[in-house]
C-alpha cells in the first residue's frame, strides 16, 4: 500500500488491527484488514495535523489501540492522539525543571510505553537523557543521563531494563 514518503517509525495496535506510520510532521493510519490509510494531515486540509513542528520517529499505542502517543520531534512534546476521531488529546512537554535541573529546547524521539508501569519512557535527544512520564498526571517522574544522541529505545520482556542505542561517539 502506498504511503506517505519517508515514515521514521511504525506501531501496530494491541488488538493488531492497526499501524500507524510516523514521518516528517505526518503521520499514516493503515487498517490492517482493508489496507486503507488515512494521512494526518490530509491533503484537502479537512484533518488537522496535532503535529506544530515536524514530528520524529516516536509512536506507540496505548492498550485500548485507539490512543497513539507520537515524537513531537523539535517542539519537545509527546502528542497523546485518538486515531478513531482524529483528535489530539493532549501534549505532554518534555521541557522544565526535573530533580532541580531545568531542561529546554527538548527534542522528543524514540517512545515506549511501560503498560505495566502505567508510564511513558521518552528520549529527548537535545538533552541526552531518557524521561519517564507517569500517565495518570501527565507529568515526568525522572530523567536519567543515557550519553550523546539517544536514538532507539525499547523495553526488556519483563519491562524492567530500559535498552537505549546512541548515535555517533562520545558520552555513552
Amino acid at each position: 500500500i502506498r504511503i506517505t514518503n519517508d515514515p521514521f517509525g511504525m506501531a501496530l495496535s494491541p488488538d493488531g488491527k492497526k499501524a500507524v506510520t510516523i514521518h516528517d510532521g505526518v503521520f499514516t493510519i493503515i487498517d490492517l484488514q482493508s489496507l486503507s490509510t488515512i494521512r494526518v494531515p490530509d491533503y484537502y486540509k479537512k484533518i488537522k495535523s496535532p503535529l506544530s513542528s515536524g514530528s520524529y520517529l516516536g509512536v506507540c499505542f496505548a492498550g485500548d489501540s485507539r490512543t497513539v502517543y507520537l515524537s513531537g520531534g523539535d517542539n519537545g512534546a509527546v502528542i497523546v492522539y485518538n486515531i478513531e476521531s482524529l483528535t489530539r488529546l493532549d501534549s505532554i512537554s518534555l521541557n522544565g525543571a526535573v530533580g532541580g535541573i531545568e531542561f529546554n529546547d527538548s527534542f522528543t524521539s524514540d517512545l515506549v510505553l511501560n503498560e505495566t508501569g502505567s508510564e511513558l519512557l521518552v528520549l529527548d535527544r537535545a538533552n541526552f537523557r531518557m524521561v519517564h512520564i507517569d500517565l495518570q498526571s501527565k507529568r515526568i517522574t525522572s530523567s536519567i543521563k543515557v550519553g550523546r544522541q539517544p536514538f532507539g529505545l525499547t523495553l526488556s520482556p519483563d519491562k524492567k531494563t530500559a535498552f537505549v542505542a546512541n548515535v555517533g561517539m562520545y558520552e555513552y
